[in-house]
């Protein structure tokens, strides 16, 4: 009888922590947004060529949010469950802190253009974002604004498409502009060249389990990476059919599997850092890539978007991919939120 006893006691144990882990694992929040359509959808008084759309249900998605805007960048607050939310816009920097019911901009016409958004890792109360004029810091969750640019050339550094952050020094940030990488050693005070001059940066993530590898996407001139923190870098397109590409991601557990996606090639996959890559010919092998986002919780599901393809899901891993939403909108933004 307490053999008996001790089996249920272990099997309820086993189950109830088999129902945690599930609901960790089903615990991604996918956002995306679009700016643009092949063919004007007029709801009423609505005109749908624009909008945020948030996952309420496996792979559906409701439009809520920002819907007469352009929305370049999603950033979720880690630390607010989904609560806290910035925009990129047109017209500035924008903010919910209700889950997206309600709305603030949060900059002047002096900030327009903004192309990025992204919360300090360390500190949610630290934000920047990459305009087409420069660099802008907000220490206080986006009630006032600083422009960062001592060390940006006018004009062709100051023109920023993307931004990432070290992930456990937040005062070194990287910054992708028309004229190359730029580097921050002091929270955006001042910045320095750090490689590729003369290329147009579209895309540059850090590695997340090491920061001195980073990749950028280049037009032109395809993907190139550094394992030093920026010092060197190497052009890595054996493969590629493309040499201007749009966006790259790290895999979150794979260490060496990476992603990329460019110009009416589709997407690429590598194993070993970029040295080969492989080109699937699946659904979407000849689509503009410009968007590509990996689930933290399962590699194996990726997000891609592009230029009025919709947004498209891949389950194993990139092999074979499906278009889940708004198949004629033109996907400007993916975040997934743990």
């Amino acid at each position: 009888m307490k053999r008996i006893g001790l089996f249920k006691i272990f099997l309820i144990m086993f189950i109830f922590i088999f129902l945690i882990n599930d609901s960790f694992a089903q615990n991604s929040k996918v956002y995306f947004s679009i700016k643009g359509r092949k063919v004007s959808i007029v709801i009423g008084q609505d005109i749908v060529l624009f909008g945020l759309y948030i996952e309420n249900n496996k792979d559906q998605f409701e439009r809520f949010a920002w819907k007469n805007g352009h929305i370049n960048d999603i950033a979720v607050d880690k630390n607010s469950n989904g609560k806290n939310i910035f925009l990129a816009c047109g017209n500035g920097i924008m903010r919910s802190t209700d889950y997206g019911k309600n709305w603030k901009i949060l900059t002047s016409w002096e900030l327009t253009e903004a192309l990025k958004v992204i919360i300090d890792p360390n500190n949610s109360n630290i934000i920047y974002t990459a305009t087409a004029y420069g660099i802008w810091k907000t220490t206080d969750f986006g009630e006032t604004w600083s422009k960062k640019v001592n060390g940006l050339k006018i004009t062709s550094q100051t023109y920023t498409f993307c931004i990432d952050i070290h992930p456990s020094n937040s005062n070194k940030i990287f910054v992708g502009t028309a004229d190359g990488v730029m580097v921050s050693s002091d929270g955006g005070e001042t910045w320095k060249e750090s490689g590729l001059q003369g290329r147009e940066i579209n895309d540059l993530k850090i590695s997340p389990y090491d920061p001195n590898i980073i990749l950028a996407a280049t037009e032109d001139h395809g993907i190139y990476i550094t394992k030093d923190g920026g010092k060197i870098w190497k052009q890595i397109n054996m493969g590629l059919y493309s040499m201007t590409m749009y966006a790259v991601a790290f895999d979150p557990v794979s260490k060496g599997t990476i992603y990329c996606g460019g110009y009416k090639c589709g997407f690429a996959k590598s194993n070993d850092f970029g040295e080969k890559w492989e080109k699937y010919d699946n659904e979407i092998f000849d689509k503009d890539i410009t968007k590509i986002a990996i689930d933290p919780n399962n590699s194996q599901v990726i997000y891609a978007g592009g230029m009025e393809w919709g947004l498209w899901k891949s389950i194993d891993g990139g092999k074979t991919f499906k278009c889940i939403a708004e198949a004629d909108g033109k996907v400007s933004s993916i975040f997934i939120s743990k």
